[in-house]
């Protein structure tokens, strides 16, 4: 999955990506709802927590 299709991905699925950073990661446009493993995870909600929480434009 490339950064450019999480903004299209409803609920992104990272569990088991192999060779992302957070870095990359933090450049989608959410991560609401996204599955991440626990060492990406950890450091963007510590460094990105706003990635995290519920769009603005979500009903």
């Amino acid at each position: 999955m490339f950064i450019s299709e999480l903004e299209r991905s409803d609920k992104a699925n990272l569990e088991g990506a192999k060779n992302l950073t957070v870095d990359q990661i933090s450049e989608a446009k959410t991560l609401y709802e996204a599955k991440l493993d626990p060492e990406l995870e950890k450091p963007l909600k510590e460094k990105y927590p706003d990635l995290f929480n519920k769009p603005q434009d979500e009903p």
